[in-house]
């Protein structure tokens, strides 16, 4: 259960993680890239006044990664399959490596058989300091991730009937890099709350991410277009719609 934080306490608790940094280097260098974003992750919460067990648990295991704080995340969320799109983020993540040395890209979502076919080409790509599966999280924990990335990312080849993931993601102000499918242009304007590339095309969607990864200003500034565009699809306003629409339809009938 999450407890909103005091502004004294929550100062006390990033203390404590300075105070458990000796015990926790010698586990920082076997799992670097799992410390990072946990380190990242867990002050994020404290500065927006939650936190819980869980959080707190690791943050102070992992307390030791503190220059993860100035790597840049890139967050993916869903089912480890083909259509999703991982492996042309994947590889879009190999380019960007070339350029950009501190970014992350942190995978969530269930899936067992591909997700070892991802691993290897992550090991065969050099990449697994830089990329982190995590599984399956509950929905109640997903804001918690949206929220310690820098930029969200959902690659899919098609077959989204509505963009609802990318909502989740813009209404926790966070930019988004998404593939130009029926379902996910239907939510978001190319160059308002992210970004749009053609689908399968690992050169557009590297090139996307690092535009977005090398500018703080445009992450920000699409980011919160993206929080109120996400208003607009609250359940008070699409309630709201319908009752409007019945009540059109009454109207016209009378």
């Amino acid at each position: 259960m999450e407890v909103p934080l005091r502004p004294r306490t929550r100062a006390l608790l990033i203390l404590e993680f300075l105070v458990g940094a000796a015990p926790a280097i010698a586990l920082y260098v076997f799992l670097l890239p799992v410390g990072l974003f946990w380190v990242r992750r867990v002050l994020e919460l404290a500065r927006d006044g939650t936190t819980n067990a869980f959080t707190t648990s690791f943050a102070l295991i992992f307390v030791a990664g503190g220059a993860g704080l100035l790597s840049l995340c890139i967050l993916f969320v869903g089912r480890l399959e083909q259509r999703k799109g991982l492996g042309y983020l994947l590889n879009a993540c190999a380019k960007i490596k070339n350029s950009l040395h501190n970014s992350r890209l942190i995978i969530v979502g269930p899936g067992t058989m591909l997700r070892h076919r991802y691993e290897k080409l992550v090991e065969e790509m050099g990449l697994t300091d830089n990329v982190v599966f995590v599984g399956f999280v509950p929905s109640n924990e997903l804001p918690s991730y949206y929220r310690s990335a820098d930029i969200f990312c959902a690659p899919a080849t098609g077959g989204e009937s509505f963009g609802i993931i990318l909502l989740e993601a813009m209404a926790c102000g966070k930019p988004v890099v998404a593939t130009n499918i029926q379902g996910y242009a239907s939510v978001l304007a190319n160059g308002e709350e992210g970004l749009l590339v053609p689908p399968r095309d690992e050169k557009s969607l590297a090139d996307a991410l690092l535009s977005l990864l090398n500018d703080k200003n445009l992450r920000l500034k699409m980011g919160a277009k993206g929080r109120t565009k996400a208003e607009k699809y609250s359940w008070p306003n699409i309630s709201q719609q319908v009752m409007d629409y019945y009540n059109s339809l009454l109207n016209s009938c009378a």
